[in-house]
């Protein structure tokens, strides 16, 4: 019997320590498919989402309700994935109150490189480009133009781990953009406002200096997307073999876009590195249509995960 009881218990043991290495394997394999994927990829299904929720408040004009809604709603979401979030207020060329939002994963200047991602969050006072001149009075929806650059930001946000970072990283929602060309407005006053006021923010020290700057504008409908024509060739080529690595060769069209007053262009004036990253091409900007439907899923997914790499793996700008 009890010859018996330890052949069971030699046994037992043995198939203990089966699984233990089978789960030991296991995990070890999972580690290293994880990290040559990314541990937390980039979800383009949620960064729809995101931007299903801007676009659900309805047009989100500078100053507006709906505007101050989501600078709220950003604001808690950054810092429940463990963004340090500044509110950085100011007043436009025409007295309407605008609100710059800025995530940062250091408070403390360092040594490390600074880069900065951005997007505009309102969307634009006017549909002036619809076909109908009925709807030209009316403020845009803005899915692809003021909805896409902040929601492929939010899930960046969610994704990187703040403090893994090697940079820092800071990720702005400009506020008071894309009015160029209407009156009393000027172009990219909330880009504008922050570059110019950095140094005065004592909360904003650590996103001084940086040394490259990505803006992004209309990227979530597919089609391929373009450097606009002052955007840097280092940090342009630099996304692209990122691009090419995870197989989205098609990701960027091969020449640069026209002229854009965008939110790059008082960093362009500065000379910091910046790319303004859009789609030349998207025929619903400043209209009426510029709704949800037009913006996919997967599109928002390769621009995001290419962000993600270029931000985790190869952002060693010194």
């Amino acid at each position: 019997m009890i010859m018996r009881f330890r052949a069971y218990s030699v046994e037992l043991s043995l198939i203990v320590i089966l699984f233990l290495a089978i789960g030991f394997f296991g995990y070890l394999g999972y580690g290293l498919v994880a990290s040559s994927v990314g541990s937390r990829p980039f979800s383009g299904a949620r960064a729809l989402e995101y931007a299903r929720t801007q676009i659900e408040e309805g047009p989100r004009t500078t100053g507006s309700l709906a505007n101050e809604r989501l600078k709220e709603w950003f604001s808690q979401e950054l810092r429940d994935n463990g963004w340090h979030v500044v509110i950085q207020p100011f007043t436009t060329n025409n007295q309407s109150s605008a609100v710059n939002l800025i995530a940062r994963n250091r408070k403390t200047v360092d040594s490390s490189p600074v880069v900065l991602v951005g997007a505009h969050y309102n969307t634009r006072s006017v549909s002036d480009k619809d076909p109908n001149p009925e709807n030209r009075d009316q403020p845009t929806l803005g899915a692809n133009s003021g909805a896409s650059g902040p929601a492929v930001l939010l899930e960046l946000a969610r994704r990187i781990n703040p403090q893994n970072l090697s940079i820092r990283l800071c990720l702005a929602f400009f506020d008071a953009s894309d009015n160029n060309d209407i009156e009393g407005w000027e172009p990219a006053e909330g880009s504008d406002y922050f570059l110019n006021t950095l140094n005065n923010f004592e909360e904003l020290r650590s996103c001084t200096s940086p040394q490259a700057v990505i803006i992004l504008d209309m990227v979530g409908t597919g089609s391929p997307l373009s450097f606009e024509s002052v955007s840097d060739l280092t940090i342009a080529n630099s996304l692209r073999q990122v691009a090419n690595a995870l197989s989205y060769s098609d990701l960027f069209t091969e020449g640069s876009g026209d002229g854009e007053l965008g939110d790059q262009m008082p960093f362009a004036r500065a000379n910091i590195p910046t790319v303004f990253i859009l789609d030349t091409k998207y025929t619903y900007r400043h209209t009426q249509e510029d709704t949800l439907d037009k913006l996919d899923e997967a599109a928002l997914e390769r621009i995001g995960r290419t962000l993600q790499t270029w931000l985790e793996e190869t952002a060693t700008l010194q």
